[in-house]
């Protein structure tokens, strides 16, 4: 957390030290699970001794680098990226078997790994992987929605696997089994085992549509994003030809594109409709029409075309002020992703900050409401403005990877490549009507492996609660459940918790009004009421009228002599509706004034 000043310090330190008080657990809290269950690691006897013990989790490679996933089916979890780990530096990808409880457990021999020479183990042993020599610099990657096939960014290309059922992997065979930009595998140039493709250099994301008809790739050396055809009965790739295959900034074989200044993150959205892509050194994010039968690429038009801190289009010299649509907080984005309801974008990167954008269904553009609700923050500043240019949050300098539940609830964004001594997740809940952010109250808001809630700054103590494995928090994925949120950190360990479901609708009393079968010569009576969960919303209801929203105290307008019937529900904020609302049946016993005379002494007609 940045200073602002002793007494703006001393306030903010006081606020958040209300963590201290147990906040009540709901719909997207996480709990690291007991003892070995909570964690897996290279390094069991080192610097995570209560882990369980796991085989080349090479999780190091710099921010939203370290990849973990969970299958469609819910049944495998997959990490994916390149560091040191038993004794030496290297890549794999680890593979283990997930139960309906969220535990893992990594496949055993050498269906549990995958490396470029097949070693294992410290001291390294031959044959303990599977040896696959194009995984080499592996850097992400992603499952199809069939569940056929999982596709792992790495060297310079993407290398392509088939899963069986048990969720185990096989590469393709011969040059179906990888593309690279030379049709190399990484590190044997002499070795022409792989399609040749292009704008592929240093790939670090990954995305399949969700039609599983095409494959994006986001290449950063390459400033680009490669456009594949998926076969969706094999999930062979073939790389679509001439400049539809690709978008760069600076890539004369592809098509021209701005917003793709060093590419970090792709991703496509619920309806297959758009491509986003964010841009590290130009500070933009692109956004991308997806044509849904062929699923080539084009870029939005206008200011539409991307979005930039101050709307600046950096991806020419000079760079163009205006040019595309301004925002806060987008400041050298590492990752973005959209809601499952395709409503939002969420940025995280060196702004500190989780910016929020509206997604226009329709178009597919990005932009950004006024005020707070832009963005949180880790001290409630911006891209180098502030206080107050986005809501006051904990755990989030540099966050560098975001994802939002599949139940819309909840937003989880992990920081901690800064500093590979501590590592954060922020536990943030996400309005599914607004898409605005608002934090957990107390530890419930974040979880670091120190309980700082902001690397070593010791004003920070306790905000968070403490978790394990969490050293360099640099990934991280929900299950398609929802019920357990998986953590890579660059030390070497995955963290494994399990996520709060509240699947419990609220109960709404009527506390003050005309009672149950009462008389009443109010014709416009008032009605007092309250839900079991603080936080519910109201829908009120007269005489069978339709629901519309309310708040206690409801005056209803004048009623008439006779029977009448108040009912009211709730809704609580995880979205749980109240089936049979609370209701008052009453009779007025006054009727309403005759309507008066006119004046004049003229005769009625």
């Amino acid at each position: 957390m940045k200073l602002l000043s002793v007494g703006c310090r001393a306030l903010v330190v006081f606020v958040l030290a209300l963590g201290s008080v147990p906040a009540l657990a709901a719909t997207g809290d996480i709990v690291q699970k007991p003892g070995a269950a909570g964690c897996i690691s290279n390094q069991a006897a080192d610097a995570f001794p209560s882990c369980g013990l796991g085989r080349e989790l090479r999780l190091g490679g710099g921010p939203g680098v370290p990849s973990v996933v969970v299958s469609p089916d819910g049944n495998s979890v997959y990490t994916a990226g390149n560091g040191y780990a038993n004794g030496r530096q290297g890549s794999a990808v680890a593979i283990f078997d997930r139960d309906s409880g969220g535990t893992l457990a990594q496949k055993s021999g050498t269906a549990g790994c995958v490396t470029p020479d097949g070693m294992a183990g410290d001291p390294p042993v031959a044959g303990g992987c599977a040896a696959v020599p194009a995984i080499a610099q592996a850097r992400a990657l992603t499952v199809s929605p069939d569940a056929k096939n999982v596709y792992v960014a790495a060297g310079n290309g993407i290398v392509i696997f088939d899963r069986d059922a048990s969720g185990a992997l096989v590469q393709k065979p011969a040059t179906a089994g990888c593309i690279t930009d030379d049709g190399s595998p990484a590190g044997e140039p002499a070795v022409k085992a792989c399609q040749d493709g292009t704008a592929l250099r240093a790939p670090i994301s990954v995305a399949v549509s969700p039609d599983g008809k095409n494959v994006y790739v986001a290449a950063v050396y390459s400033s680009a994003v490669a456009v594949f055809d998926r076969d969706t009965t094999t999930g062979e790739l073939t790389q679509k030809q001439g400049l539809a295959g690709c978008m760069s900034d600076i890539d004369p074989a592809c098509a021209k594109g701005k917003g793709l200044s060093y590419v970090r993150s792709v991703k496509v959205s619920p309806d297959g409709k758009n491509v986003y892509l964010a841009a590290y050194y130009g500070s933009m994010l692109a956004v991308l029409q997806r044509n849904t039968t062929t699923g080539e690429l084009t870029q939005v038009s206008g200011t539409a075309a991307c979005v930039s801190e101050g709307g600046l289009d950096t991806s020419v010299y000079p760079p163009i002020v205006g040019a595309c649509t301004a925002a806060k907080g987008v400041r050298y984005p590492y990752d973005l992703t959209i809601s499952p309801d395709g409503k939002n974008a969420y940025v995280t990167g060196e702004a500190s900050a989780v910016a929020t954008l509206d997604r226009d269904p329709a178009t597919g553009s990005l932009s950004q409401r006024p005020g707070p609700a832009a963005c949180i923050s880790e001290d409630g500043s911006a891209d180098g403005e502030g206080p107050n240019v986005c809501t006051m949050g904990k755990g989030l300098a540099r966050p560098s990877a975001v994802i939002v539940s599949p139940d819309g609830l909840s937003v989880y964004a992990v920081a901690g490549w800064a500093n590979s001594s501590s590592g954060v997740v922020a536990i943030i809940r996400r309005d599914p009507v607004t898409g605005v952010l608002t934090q957990r109250a107390a530890k419930a808001g974040c979880v670091s492996s120190t309980g700082l809630s902001n690397g070593d700054d010791p004003d920070t103590a306790g905000f968070c609660a403490i978790g394990r494995a969490l050293y360099g928090g640099s990934g991280l994925t929900v299950s398609p459940d929802g019920k357990n949120v998986y953590v890579t950190a660059e030390r070497g360990g995955l963290g494994i918790y399990d996520r709060e479901l509240d699947v419990t609708a609220p109960q709404t009393t009527i506390t003050a009004g005309p009672g149950d079968g009462s008389s009443t010569a109010e014709r416009t009576p008032t009605f007092s009421f309250a839900s079991n969960e603080p936080g519910s919303a109201y829908a009120c209801s007269v005489d069978g009228a339709p629901f519309v929203a309310c708040a206690s105290p409801l005056t209803t307008s004048p009623l008439g002599a006779g029977l009448h019937t108040f009912a009211v529900r709730a809704t609580d904020i995880d979205a749980n509706a109240e089936a049979q609302p609370a209701t008052r049946t009453f009779t007025v016993t006054v009727s309403a004034p005759a309507p008066p005379v006119p004046s004049g002494g003229g005769s009625s007609p």
